[in-house]
């Protein structure tokens, strides 16, 4: 019972004043209120606990909304990411081209910006190439709008080589940097001296941050002005994922690319191979280069011109054939000889060793002197002026070639080549020195067929000197000259003259024919007679004959061509008619006019045309003079007999008489000299033969000797074969073997030797070959030695050699060389035979030959201890028919045959002698 009731009960049971009935009534209704209590507590119990469930449920309700809240806010979270992945992933497989990746790093940009990543600064691809250094930037800049691709070197600075070392690294790796501060400041200063884009909301950032992760070469990165939190590096993390897609399509797109410009490429070398393959003539170079440069201009070359130029070993000129991007300009060939400036320079070295890649900057003074040199002194002063003014205007060029064995591929360009089109030049030069052979084949059938047209040429004015009966006729021989020189192709030729010096103190006359470029009308010809002094023009012929200059160019232009003119009106007036008329309303003193000049005893021969003439024309003109100086003489004979028939008629007949036994004797003469130079090789034939049969001797005898003894072991053979002696059959076998071995060897070794008197005896065939000269000169020392022992017994002297052994072969042609060195050998022995002869104590006869490489040449010395050659005979020992021998014993023909065929090859024959000590002849040829 509750306390308080309880004390009330207590109470009314105590209490006096109550009787028990009413004692009763209220105990029960404390009683019943008690029940009520408990009733009522019952009740307010169960009600809290009711409170409490429910507050418990409720909370737990609240709670689950809150998880369902998180959760719905979570899947929409990721249904936004997977919403931005998406539409990266959609972009990326729609890629049509490489450059296409920056709008990639755009699209995840605004995907960032949209899933509320704040501050991006750019979002960038970095494909990396370790073998180059650099790696591609395909970067999109948010605050600017701003796409670019860039090619960026990342060992100009520490914080991009880390980057790059990490990234390549491999695939997962991850790269992040923070600058503050001033190293913001510096970061943006150091970019704006790069090819970089230089992002100027930088210079008021406070912090620039990097995160970069790599997929293998290739990265994928995000900059930022502030941090990210790492939910956000993980989120960028989920873009990483997706860009793979996008990676893997770029590759696929560059190798698509790459096959099809490889096709593209290969169609373009196939057409200049195809061009080159079908060229009939060697000027037919001039399509080739331009069909060369089309088919690179089509692969996107931004060429200034392209050029290819063929070099020549020997005098080191180069001939250019130019493909020009002028309108209306023509590919030609030009040449441009030998020069010093440093350009040219650099193009021989380069040409030496070969170099598959070569770059060169001309610009500054080189350029402008080289462009002077080349515009006035070469052929290429031949060039339309449109295409020197294009050519010279520019004040650099970047030089590209490759060179080959021909030459050079040169692509001239105002930029820089691009790597990727150097390698396709280096394939295009390639493809030409694969057909250079064709080329070098047409060159050599057309030499040929020019060489044939000259000696028409040359054969036709020779007929015509040797025809003259009248000096007067000299000025059809200037015309047969003119007509044969335009034959031959000789450009805008104006003149042809024939210069007499020695006819007069103060004159000399000129025959000249004449017809000017661009006449159609017959070529005229006449005699005239000029002034030896004070005319600047005949004053430089004078200064060059007198000095015995032989072959030279005279270049007049201004007031020499004024000054000449004058002289041409005074002393020749119809052929200054001629002139004036044939060049119409061109000024005098804006005409330029080249003297080509070929002196000859007497006089010389003298081309005029308007350009400067190439140096197949020069060398025509001196073989016309060769051919003429034969002809002179028979001028002067006829200028003499014509002068003694004006004085006395009745001396005519005589005079013919006299001219008739002249050209007998001339006959008989050239006749004789023919038998002599036969005479001269049969001789030589002879003495080498007798020196064959010595050296044939021993490989017969031991043949004969071997034969013999093979014969006694077969029947000792067959003996033991009879007493059935296996052991015996198979040892006489094996010496039988062995005989017929050395047999064998001692044939071939006559063989050998019947060969190389055989290639001696026959004519020559007039072609180089490559030649061992060691072993020549020691095959012809033992011949020349045993062919003399062969005619005299008791000839005897030391032989010694001294041969260096680096020289290899050489290009010679191995019949006439052989000739030369046994002509001097063989007179060497006749030298130190003679001084035995004269039994001096002690002397003791030594010939010796020796050889060694002296830079570009090669020495044959063949030497001896002989007398010596007296000083006054030294200055005739090469001329024909003079020998210091007995009369009989030699025809005078060695040495100046000797001295021909070496000089036919390019090279020199000398003497070095002393008197009573000895002599040394010396072949110098070009290794």
């Amino acid at each position: 019972m509750n306390r308080n009731l309880q004390r009330i009960s207590d109470f009314i049971l105590q209490s006096e004043n109550l009787s028990a009935q009413e004692k009763a009534v209220l105990n029960k209704a404390v009683e019943d209120a008690e029940k009520e209590l408990n009733i009522t507590a019952f009740k307010l119990d169960r009600t809290e606990k009711v409170k409490r469930t429910t507050a418990i449920l409720l909370e737990e309700t609240i709670e689950e909304l809150e998880q369902k809240r998180k959760a719905v806010e979570v899947q929409n979270r990721e249904l936004e990411i997977e919403a931005s992945l998406e539409r990266v992933r959609t972009v990326a497989l729609s890629m049509q081209n490489p450059n296409e990746m920056a709008n990639v790093c755009r699209i995840i940009s605004q995907q960032l910006e949209l899933l509320k990543v704040k501050d991006i600064r750019n979002v960038q691809t970095a494909i990396i190439y370790e073998s180059k250094g650099t790696y591609s930037n395909y970067e999109y800049y948010t605050r600017h709008d701003k796409l670019l691709t860039t090619e960026v070197s990342y060992k100009t600075h520490p914080l991009q080589e880390e980057f790059a070392i990490r990234m390549l690294k491999g695939a997962g790796e991850f790269f992040s940097t923070a600058l503050i501060g001033q190293e913001v400041k510096d970061w943006y200063n150091y970019q704006q001296t790069t090819n970089q884009f230089a992002d100027y909301y930088l210079k008021e950032s406070e912090s620039l941050n990097y995160y970069m992760f790599s997929l293998g070469p290739v990265a994928l990165g995000i900059s930022t002005y502030s941090p990210l939190i790492e939910e956000e590096i993980i989120l960028f993390k989920r873009f990483r994922n997706v860009f793979e897609l996008a990676y893997r399509r770029f590759l696929d797109i560059q190798k698509a690319e790459a096959q099809a410009r490889e096709a593209q490429i290969q169609l373009a070398l196939e057409r200049v191979r195809a061009r080159a393959m079908s060229m009939q003539k060697s000027d037919e170079l001039a399509e080739l280069v331009d069909t060369v440069f089309k088919e690179l201009t089509n692969l996107h070359f931004l060429l200034d011109r392209c050029i290819i130029m063929i070099f020549d070993p020997k005098t080191k000129g180069a001939t250019w054939w130019m493909a020009n991007p002028e309108p209306g300009a023509v590919p030609v060939g030009l040449f441009v000889r030998y020069h010093r400036h440093k350009p040219y320079q650099e193009y021989l070295n380069a040409w030496k060793a070969r170099t598959q890649k070569w770059e060169y900057l001309l610009e500054g003074s080189n350029k402008k002197d080289w462009d002077t040199f080349i515009f006035n002194e070469t052929d290429l002063s031949l060039l339309p002026d449109f295409v020197k003014v294009g050519m010279s205007s520019l004040d650099h060029i970047n030089l590209n070639a490759s060179f080959h064995n021909f030459g050079n591929l040169t692509a001239s360009t105002k930029d820089p080549l691009p790597l990727e089109q150097f390698d396709i030049l280096l394939r295009f030069a390639k493809v030409f020195d694969m057909t250079y052979t064709r080329f070098n084949d047409l060159k050599q059938a057309e030499a040929q067929t020019r060489e044939a047209h000259i000696e028409v040429a040359l054969e036709r004015v020779r007929a015509r000197s040797m025809a003259m009966h009248t000096s007067k006729e000299l000025e059809d021989v200037a015309l047969e000259l003119r007509k044969q020189m335009g034959l031959l192709g000789q450009k805008d030729l104006e003149v042809c003259a024939i210069h007499l010096y020695d006819s007069d103190e103060h004159y000399f006359e000129s025959w000249s024919a004449m017809r000017p470029p661009g006449s159609a009308g017959e070529m005229f010809q006449g005699l005239a007679r000029f002034p030896k002094k004070g005319i600047r023009i005949v004053d430089e012929l004078m200064w060059n004959y007198a000095n015995n200059t032989r072959d030279y160019v005279l270049a007049n232009e201004e007031e020499k061509i004024v000054e000449w003119f004058g002289v041409m009106k005074e002393y020749a007036p119809e052929l200054f008619d001629s002139i004036i008329q044939a060049v119409g309303d061109v000024p005098i003193g804006k005409m330029k006019a080249f003297w080509s000049v070929a002196d000859f005893a007497g006089g010389a021969l003298v081309m005029v045309t308007y350009s400067l003439p190439d140096e197949q024309s020069r060398n025509l003109l001196r073989r016309t003079s060769n051919v003429f100086e034969l002809a002179y003489t028979r001028f002067n004979d006829l200028k003499i007999s014509e002068a003694h028939a004006l004085q006395a008629e009745h001396d005519l007949i005589a005079i013919k008489e006299a001219k008739q036994r002249a050209e007998d004797a001339l006959t008989e003469l050239q006749v004789t000299q023919k038998q002599l130079v036969q005479s001269e090789k049969m001789a030589s034939l002879g003495e080498l033969t007798a020196g064959i049969a010595h050296e044939i001797q021993n490989p017969l005898n031991f043949v004969n000797n071997f034969s013999e003894v093979n014969s006694e072991l077969i029947d000792e053979l067959e003996e033991e074969i009879e007493k059935g002696n296996l052991e015996e059959v198979r040892a006489l076998a094996k010496d039988i073997r062995a005989n017929e071995q050395k047999i064998n060897h001692h044939g071939k070794r006559a063989d050998a030797i019947v060969k190389g008197m055989l290639q001696h005896s026959r004519s020559s065939s007039g072609v180089k070959e490559p030649t061992d000269i060691n072993a020549l000169a020691d095959e012809y020392l033992r011949l020349a030695y045993h062919g003399l022992r062969a005619k005299d017994k008791s000839f005897n002297a030391t032989m010694k050699n001294d041969f260096d052994q680096s020289i290899g072969n050489i290009e010679v042609i191995p019949q006439d060389i052989g000739r030369v060195i046994l002509n001097l050998i063989t007179n060497a022995f006749y030298a130190v035979t003679e001084k035995k002869q004269l039994n001096i104590p002690g002397y003791e006869p030594t010939v010796s030959v020796s050889t060694k490489r002296q830079g570009a040449k090669v020495e044959i010395r063949v030497s001896d201890n002989g007398n010596g050659i007296p000083e006054k005979v030294l200055d005739k020992i090469f001329q024909p028919f003079f020998t210091t021998k007995p009369t009989g014993e030699g025809t005078g023909l060695g040495l100046s045959l000797s001295y021909d065929i070496v000089k036919a090859h390019g090279g020199e024959l000398k003497v070095e002698t002393f008197e009573g000590k000895g002599t040394t002849f010396i072949i110098q040829l070009l290794a």
